[in-house]
């Protein structure tokens, strides 16, 4: 008999034949949290990743699973911001000037987005959410008109 050690996965969601973000906004609809008919957004997981099945999915996904690159990554694209008052995983990082939370979100983790809200106790305005060029429209679709969702710079690179 043979046995195999399964470690932790995390969930990962593959928008299979899926080039664009469309899917993962449908997922996300505030009338029908957590999915629709064909798809569900699993509470069950730590984490649901949207990967879109072209060159930018590939790249996150390769960002996803190799945790030191991502923990470059991460350092990088923090640097303008300063560390969080405490340890929390509600958000990143803080924007001292306006005194406002950073989430990244370049993972469109679906989890992270239904459940971010406009305002965090403690701070002068809403959260800043970073994310990728392709993925910006969506996760503002997403998140609504009153969160404020930036663009990486592609200055960082991968």
């Amino acid at each position: 008999m043979v046995l195999f050690l399964i470690g932790t996965f995390a969930g990962c969601m593959l928008g299979i034949a899926v080039t664009c973000m469309d899917v993962a906004e449908k997922l996300c609809r505030k009338t029908h949290p957590f999915g629709d008919r064909y798809y569900t957004v699993s509470p069950y997981f730590d984490k649901c990743y949207f990967i879109t099945d072209d060159p930018d999915g590939e790249k996150l996904l390769r960002l996803i699973i190799d945790p030191v690159q991502a923990l470059e990554f991460n350092r990088k694209v923090l640097t303008p911001y300063a560390p969080p008052m405490a340890n929390t995983r509600e958000y990143d990082a803080v924007e001292v000037s306006s005194n406002r939370p950073v989430i990244l979100n370049y993972t469109c983790d679906l989890l992270q987005l239904s459940n971010t809200g406009p305002s965090m106790i403690g701070f002068d305005g809403g959260p800043i959410v970073l994310c990728f060029d392709y993925q910006a429209r969506t996760i503002q679709h997403i998140l609504g008109a009153e969160m404020e969702v930036r663009i990486i710079p592609q200055e960082v690179d991968l």
